[in-house]
Parts: structure tokens; C-alpha cells; sequence
């Protein structure tokens, strides 16, 4: 006749008893805890460990989930544990600052029976470098640009698109364009427009519109972006960034 069992379940822990008998711990572990000061951008590792009175539990099915913060998602990853009851879960930061809620559910059987258990820790990711502008086109300073040219900045980490430009009409005072009056001898705004990359980590000037029109031939020109600029976290632009072009004599 097959005994009756008694199934004692707690955070991490599973305790299984048979005739009042202890048979079994199982534990899910989880390291490192509760991680902090994590750099956006960066891969996070948390490793579980599953014993089984204290001992390696090999062959244990490990199902990992993110189950809130930056990086949530609803896949998960399952991998079973080696010889020394370990399995570890890789994942990247989105670049997004915030605190991601790991869980790790242990799942197998034991002399017959089965048993799960599981366990969280957190990880918080945070973001203190400043953006800067790491290329631009045209390169400053360069003559004989095509007078239809789109002044483009990319940067060294996704941008915050609202900062860039108003998402309704897509004019910005953030990031714009002149060109240089020797009779005033001054700087003049050309109305543009702005367009950020799919990847928020470019914008271009359009100073073209619909209208078939070009840039002034052999004439001077500068793109501006100031420091309300600002990356994904609120991060402002390092320091205010200009570079300039000079178009063609005709075309």
C-alpha cells in the first residue's frame, strides 16, 4: 500500500515528508542578492543553486522569469542543473534605469517524488554617464557639401526623442541649424525639422521639407545641440555640441 505523503512548502525551501518521516530539503538559492549600482547596458548573471539536504542537486529543471522592472518580458529560460546543482541565467539591460525582480523556479523529482521550489533576488541598474555626440555628417569643417545635404549627429547611447524634437511638429530648439550672414555677420536660424533613428541613437536635420528646394550655394553653415539633449534616463548632453559645413559654389 503506497504511504501517504505530506508536502510542507516555503519561499525557497520545499520540505517533503513521508509517515512523519523527513526525507527531503530542496532549496533554490540565488546569487549574487539583491544587486545594485549595476551599469545600464551591461549583462547581469544570477546563478541558481538547488540542494537537496544541503547537497548538489543535479538534473534539477530551472525555470528563470524577469518579473518586473526595465527589463521584463514574458519569455523565460529553462535549463537543468549540473553536477554541482548550479545553472546560471545571462541577461541584458535594455539601457533603461530601474530595478529588474528575478525568480527562479526549481522543478524535478526526488526519490519519486516531485517537488518545486522557488526563489527571487532583484538587480537595479542605474546610469550616471553623461551622452556625448560620437560622429557627425558632414565632418566639421568640410567644403563642397551637396547643398542638399541633412545634417545627421549620432550619439553614444539612446536618446530621449521628446528632447530631440516636439513629436508633433518636429521642430526643436534643442537641435538646429544656421547659417552665416556676412552682411549681419551673425548666425541665422534655418527652420528645420528632426527625425530620430528607429534606434534613438541619431538625429538629422531636414531643412528641405516637401518644397523642392536646396541649402544656399557657398555658404556657411552650423548645426547646434544643446545640453537639453537628454538620453533615455534624463541624463543631459554632456556639453553643448556645434559643428559646421560649407556648400557648394553651384550644383
Amino acid at each position: 500500500m503506497r504511504r501517504a505523503m505530506l508536502f510542507l512548502a516555503t519561499m525557497g525551501t520545499l520540505l517533503v515528508i513521508a509517515s512523519g518521516t523527513a526525507l527531503a530539503q530542496v532549496t533554490v538559492t540565488l546569487s549574487p542578492e539583491d544587486a545594485t549600482d549595476l551599469p545600464v547596458y551591461s549583462d547581469h548573471t544570477v546563478t541558481a543553486t538547488v540542494r537537496s539536504d544541503g547537497d548538489p542537486l543535479p538534473g534539477a529543471e530551472v525555470t528563470f522569469s524577469i518579473e518586473s522592472g526595465p527589463d521584463r518580458t514574458p519569455s523565460t529560460y529553462i535549463a537543468i542543473t549540473g553536477p554541482d546543482g548550479q545553472v546560471p541565467f545571462i541577461f541584458a539591460n535594455s539601457g533603461q534605469i530601474g530595478t529588474d525582480t528575478i525568480q527562479a523556479d526549481a522543478r524535478g523529482e526526488f526519490f519519486g517524488i516531485d517537488y518545486s521550489s522557488s526563489n527571487s533576488t532583484t538587480a537595479t541598474f542605474t546610469d550616471t554617464t553623461l551622452p556625448t555626440v560620437e560622429s557627425v555628417t558632414p565632418e566639421n569643417g568640410l567644403a563642397r557639401q551637396s547643398r542638399s545635404t541633412s545634417p545627421t549627429a549620432t550619439f553614444s547611447e539612446r536618446m530621449n526623442p521628446d528632447s530631440l524634437r516636439d513629436a508633433a511638429t518636429r521642430t526643436s530648439t534643442t537641435f538646429r541649424l544656421q547659417q552665416w550672414n556676412k552682411q549681419k555677420k551673425k548666425w541665422v536660424k534655418i527652420p528645420a525639422t528632426v527625425s530620430v533613428s528607429l534606434d534613438e541613437r541619431a538625429a538629422t536635420l531636414d531643412p528641405y521639407g516637401d518644397a523642392p528646394t536646396l541649402l544656399a550655394a557657398n555658404k556657411r553653415f552650423r548645426a547646434i545641440i544643446t545640453t537639453d539633449a537628454t538620453d533615455i534616463n534624463a541624463n543631459a548632453l554632456l556639453q553643448r555640441f556645434s559643428w559646421t559645413f560649407t556648400t557648394v559654389i553651384r550644383r
